[in-house]
């Protein structure tokens, strides 16, 4: 009886419903054509962690620490700075770089109304990121051994001024106490065992 009673209210205004919902539909359509298009687009590198393919409990830890400290970086005022200088914008779109989870994977992500520019921001930010990452861990344009070269001459250089030290330290003290001498030594044993 109930649903009867209405059944016969809607049906006698159903006028009333009918222009509600074309009036509706009309007023998000033109609100919907008027509103400016967001476009998003998203690059992804990979932040090689490991170099044989294992993990180890403290591996992990470090990476996870690496890969946050991309992060970080990606969103930094200097890195923000040069990519504003790359791309010759004024300001940047929506920009957001997050770790994707149980991978070696970051993900820049970027959001505005202009395609072209957000895939050109997004792809720059990535470049950026692999120079600095160059930059920061292998040393620029310089290989492997060449950074393990200058950081060898770097430790004899030292290891040479210890030892000239420790022999003028003998020399000026012929009588010097026993103590003094195995203090001396110790620390140039200490600057050995370094390297």
């Amino acid at each position: 009886m109930i649903q009867k009673r209405y059944l016969n209210i809607l049906l006698r205004r159903k006028w009333v419903i009918i222009i509600t919902l074309i009036v509706t539909m009309i007023a998000v359509a033109i609100s919907t054509r008027m509103q400016t298009p967001t476009y998003y687009t998203s690059s992804v590198i990979r932040i090689a962690v490991s170099a044989n393919g294992t993990l180890s409990y403290s591996d992990y830890v470090q990476a996870t620490q690496l890969m946050n400290t991309y992060v970080e970086i990606a969103t930094s005022k200097p890195i923000l700075d040069k990519l504003k200088a790359q791309t010759d914008l004024k300001y940047l779109p929506s920009i957001k770089v997050t770790v994707i989870p149980n991978t070696e994977l970051v993900q820049i992500s970027a959001e505005g109304v202009s395609p072209e520019q957000i895939t050109n921001v997004a792809n720059s930010l990535a470049e950026i990121l692999i120079s600095e990452s160059n930059e920061l861990y292998l040393g620029g344009d310089k290989t492997s051994q060449e950074i393990l070269e200058e950081k060898l001459a770097v430790s004899q250089t030292d290891l040479d001024l210890t030892r000239a030290s420790y022999a003028k330290l003998i020399i000026q003290t012929p009588a010097a106490s026993a103590e003094k001498v195995e203090i001396t030594r110790q620390i140039f044993q200490q600057k050995l065992n370094q390297h």
